[in-house]
C-alpha cells in the first residue's frame, strides 16, 4: 500500500472508532494491514465504495463479526483479510474483484455459502481452509487454477461444479472435504499431490482427456471411492479392473481403497508402485508384487491395516518413507538381498511383526523406521551398516538386536539402551 494516490485507513484509524458497527467512511481507498486486528467488539462492518483494496489481516480473528458487504469497487482482498472471522456467516463478492489473497477466509467456521465473480482470476492458497460449514461454492468462470489447500478440510461440503477452463487441481485442494463424486473439468491437465487425500466420502471420480498428470497421493485414504472413470480418449492413463495406471501400464497409480476385494495381483510388467498407491486400502489381506517391480515409492502401502501377506521382489533397493508404515496385519517380511535402504518410518506402527532379517547391503536405517513395532522380538543387523537414525526402534520393548561385537550396530544399542545380543 506505497501508492502515493491511496488514502488508507490504518490501525491508528481504526482504534478511534469502538461501536459494533463500523462504516468507513468515504474517501478511504485501502483498509490497512491488520486494521481491525483482533477487534471481537466489531458486529457488522460497511465498506464505502471508494475502498479498492483490504489489506492483509485486515479484519483477521474479529470472531463476533457477522457480516459484511464488499463494495464493487473492491479489487484485492489480501492475504488472511477475514481468517479466522467465526461468526462471519454472510459475505457478498461483488463483480470487480480480481484476487482473493492467501487464506483470506481459512477457518470462517460459520461461513455456509460463497459466490466468488467472474471477475476473480485469482484465489490464493488455502483461501477457504477450514470452513467447516461450507456447503455450496459458485466459481467464477476465469479462474484456472485452484491452488493448495484452497478448500482444505471443508467437511461439508459434498458437492461441487468445478469451473470450465480450470487447468490445474492444486496439491491437497479438497483435501478432508466429503465430496462424493466429482466430474473433472475437460480443461484441467493436472491433478495435484493430494489433491483428494482423506475424502472419505468420495465414490466416483471421472478424469477427462485433458488429465497428463495425476501426482501421488491423489486419491489417498478415500475409503469408499470405488470407480475411477478414465475417458478412452486418454493418452496418459487407463483403469485395468478397477485400478489406475499410466497408460504403459507401467506405474501403479492408485488402487481405489473402496474396491471390495481382499487379495490383488498387480500386472506383470509395472515397474513402479505411486506414492501413497494402496495407501489406506483396509479391505486388502494380500498382495502379491511382480518381480517387473524397481520402485516402490513413500507410503506406498501404509495403512493396510488388514495386510497379512505381501513379497517384496528382488531388485528393489530402497523401502522408502513410510512405504508399510501401520500395516498392523503384517507378522514377516522378507527383505530381498537387493534392499540397500530403508527409510524413516517404513514399518513404523507394524504392531504384530515379529522379526525382519536385514540383508548384507543395507547402509543405512532411517529415523522411527520400526518404531511402536510392539511385538517385535528379534532383528539381525549386518555389520557393514553406515548408519542408524534416531528412534529407530521406538517403543520396541520386547525387542533383541543381533549384531556383531565392535561393530557401529553394537554401539548404537549400546547409547540408545536397545537390548543386543552378538550374532
Amino acid at each position: 500500500m506505497e501508492n502515493i494516490n491511496e488514502k488508507v485507513f490504518t490501525e491508528k484509524d481504526a482504534a478511534n472508532y469502538t461501536d459494533e458497527h463500523i462504516i468507513i467512511p468515504h474517501g478511504y481507498t485501502a483498509i490497512g494491514d491488520e486494521a481491525f486486528r483482533n477487534r471481537d467488539d466489531i458486529l457488522s462492518v460497511e465498506i464505502s465504495d471508494s475502498v479498492t483494496i483490504i489489506g492483509s489481516r485486515a479484519f483477521e480473528k474479529c470472531r463476533n463479526l457477522t457480516s459484511i458487504a464488499v463494495p464493487e469497487n473492491v479489487i484485492y482482498i489480501y492475504d488472511n483479510a477475514f481468517s479466522g472471522c467465526e461468526n462471519l456467516a454472510n459475505i457478498v463478492l461483488c463483480d470487480g474483484i480480481i484476487e482473493i489473497g492467501d487464506a483470506a477466509f481459512s477457518h470462517c467456521i460459520n461461513l455456509e455459502s460463497i459466490e466468488i465473480p467472474d471477475s476473480v482470476q485469482l484465489i490464493g492458497s488455502m483461501a477457504f481452509s477450514g470452513c467447516i460449514k461450507l456447503t455450496k461454492v459458485k466459481f467464477s468462470n476465469d479462474i484456472d487454477q485452484i491452488k493448495e489447500k484452497t478448500f482444505y478440510e471443508c467437511v461439508s461440503l459434498t458437492e461441487i461444479t468445478l469451473p470450465e477452463g480450470l487447468r490445474c487441481i492444486g496439491g491437497k485442494s479438497f483435501s478432508n472435504c466429503n465430496l462424493r463424486h466429482l466430474s473433472v473439468p475437460e480443461t484441467v491437465t493436472l491433478i495435484d499431490n493430494g489433491a483428494f487425500f482423506g475424502c472419505m466420502e468420495l465414490q466416483s471420480i471421472e478424469i477427462p482427456a485433458s488429465v497428463d498428470k495425476i501426482e501421488g497421493f491423489a486419491f489417498f485414504g478415500c475409503e469408499k471411492l470405488a470407480e475411477i472413470i478414465v475417458s478412452d480418449e486418454n493418452e496418459y492413463f487407463t483403469v485395468i479392473d478397477g485400478v489406475l495406471f499410466d497408460r504403459d501400464i507401467k506405474t501403479l497409480i492408485c488402487y481405489p481403497c473402496g474396491l471390495e476385494n481382499d487379495s490383488y495381483k498387480i500386472p506383470d510388467g509395472v515397474d513402479t508402485i505411486e506414492k501413497g498407491a494402496f495407501g489406506e486400502c483396509v479391505k486388502l489381506t494380500k498382495i502379491h508384487i511382480p518381480d517387473s517391480v524397481k520402485y516402490i515409492n513413500m507410503q506406498a502401502f501404509d495403512g493396510c491395516k488388514s495386510l497379512k501377506e505381501i513379497n517384496i521382489p528382488d531388485g528393489i533397493k530402497r523401502i522408502q518413507l513410510g512405504a508399510f508404515s501401520r500395516c498392523e496385519s503384517l507378522t514377516k517380511v522378507e527383505l530381498p538381498d537387493s534392499v540397500m535402504y530403508i527409510g524413516s518410518r517404513a514399518f513404523n506402527q507394524c504392531k504384530n511383526l515379529t522379526s525382519i532379517n536385514i540383508p548384507e547391503k543395507v547402509f543405512e536405517i532411517g529415523y522411527g523406521a520400526f518404531g511402536m513395532c510392539q511385538n517385535l522380538t528379534q532383528i539381525n543387523i549386518p555389520e557393514k551398516i553406515m548408519r542408524i537414525e534416531e528412534l529407530v526402534f521406538d517403543k520396541c520393548s520386547n525387542l533383541t538386536v543381533r549384531c556383531s561385537e565392535g561393530s557401529y550396530v553394537h554401539k548404537y544399542c549400546k547409547e540408545n539402551n536397545v537390548n543386543f545380543k552378538y550374532f
